[in-house]
């Protein structure tokens, strides 16, 4: 009985911090986001329930998805990790995606955010970057 308990207790409170996250924020290394895309990436993200921030508060940090977008030589580095700095996943969004129209690097970063948070472990480059 004492087990159950404690078991019903660590899924209660592993489920609370799961459903936490409901915030991304985004340390820009590559300097693509622009005020805009910043805009276009908040209304994607928070059709799913995330939204995305460029101020974050630590003292709920772990409310919080914190990601990177970075090059590697001409591609675009997605990784995404949660509160306790775990990385959740990493995507290579291409090169080409740095001269794609505004609304469609909008896209593609909301769903890699998106792709990543929802399935955690599933998108890990092996390849060195």
């Amino acid at each position: 009985m004492p087990r159950t308990l404690l078991l019903c207790s660590l899924l209660f409170i592993s489920i609370q911090l799961i459903n936490a996250q409901d915030k991304i924020a985004i340390d820009d290394r590559s300097g693509i986001l622009t005020s805009e895309l910043e805009q276009l990436i908040d209304q994607k993200l928070q059709e799913d329930g995330i939204s995305y921030t460029n101020m974050v508060d630590f003292t709920k940090r772990c409310s919080y998805y914190f990601s990177v977008l970075r090059k590697s030589g001409d591609d675009l580095i997605l990784t995404v990790s949660d509160c306790n700095t775990i990385l959740l996943g990493e995507k290579n969004l291409g090169s080409r995606i740095m001269s794609a129209p505004l609304s469609e690097q909008g896209i593609l970063i909301s769903y890699a955010l998106l792709d990543i948070v929802s399935e955690p472990g599933k998108y890990i480059l092996t390849t060195p970057t």
